[in-house]
């Protein structure tokens, strides 16, 4: 995981940081691009959400709050992320924050 530090099973950045890609017509145009945003699982469905909103001026009534962001702006356009703070871990004892650059960890955050 050089550079980050560590691995699966840890808080450290070579354990949270997964690479990952989007594809398709909508995103040619950022062929060969890299976005180095904060992006969490959560943010899917309302960018995915976003997208077919843009794409087709149609919305879905959500039920209940969600937990994520839309990051829509961010995949179409290299934009920066909407996210700025991550919380990890939280009901395991051991947990970490993100905000920004910076992370707090509180207990063991891993073997190695």
């Amino acid at each position: 995981n050089y550079p980050l530090r560590s691995g699966k099973t840890t808080l450290f950045e070579g354990a949270l940081r997964v690479p990952a890609f989007v594809s398709g017509p909508l995103v040619k145009h950022l062929a060969g691009k890299e976005s180095h945003g904060m992006f969490h699982v959560s943010d899917w469905f309302p960018t995915l959400h976003g997208l077919i909103k843009q794409r087709t001026g149609r919305s879905v009534q959500l039920v209940n709050p969600i937990d994520g962001v839309d990051q829509s702006n961010m995949i179409l356009n290299n934009g920066p992320s909407a996210r700025q703070e991550m919380l990890h871990q939280l009901n395991l004892g051991n947990q970490a924050y993100r905000l920004g650059d910076y992370k707090i960890i509180v207990g063991n955050p891993g073997e190695y």
